[in-house]
């Protein structure tokens, strides 16, 4: 019938889509990517992890490895960045990307749940090496989606927000921080 042809043209796309985004992944240098459970808003969800650099100011040769999430709905659509203020939980969809129709990719906060050094030098947890972690994966997925990308996130996430943008205004179009406390002193 034409409804289960539909369904096998739906299933073959998506996986196709799958596989495109897995190999462009994995060209950038993102490792460890795994298939999440997709859903009807997103065509393909995918977790994985990005080799950052300790100390991005230094260059040093120490790494640790930062977990991510990415939800795709097309190529051709906008990002919504979520800056997780610690570890990333169950993955959920936020209300930007589903008003928009767009993309979504949410960054675990260095040092919290699964993005932790192998040595845990404190000196490199600032809000100024967490904007770089930010900036860095805005440069290497902005290879695959070249749209509009907006920033969000929640309490100490959005804090996160506002400082990325701080740091990096022209990678970002929009910020939305909801309920982020701002320290006026140092």
């Amino acid at each position: 019938s034409d409804v289960y042809k539909r369904q096998i043209l739906n299933c073959q796309q998506k996986a196709s889509q799958k596989e495109l985004l897995q190999e462009q992944l994995k060209n950038l240098g993102f490792q460890n990517i795994t298939s999440l459970a997709a859903d009807s808003i997103f065509q393909v969800r995918l977790q994985c992890y990005i080799e950052q650099p300790l100390d991005h100011f230094q260059k040093s040769i120490k790494t640790f490895p930062q977990r991510l999430t990415i939800s795709h709905v097309g190529y051709d659509r906008p990002v919504v960045l979520i800056t997780e203020g610690y570890s990333m939980r169950k993955n959920y969809l936020q209300e930007l990307a589903q008003m928009l129709n767009a993309n979504q990719v949410r960054m675990e906060y260095r040092y919290f749940g699964e993005s932790v050094p192998d040595t845990l030098d404190w000196k490199y947890l600032t809000i100024e090496q967490a904007s770089e972690d930010y900036h860095r994966l805005r440069q290497l997925l902005g290879k695959i989606y070249p749209g509009p990308w907006l920033v969000t996130g929640w309490s100490k996430g959005g804090q996160t927000a506002l400082i990325y943008y701080y740091h990096h205004p022209k990678d970002v179009q929009a910020v939305v921080a909801y309920d982020a406390p701002l320290n006026h002193s140092q």
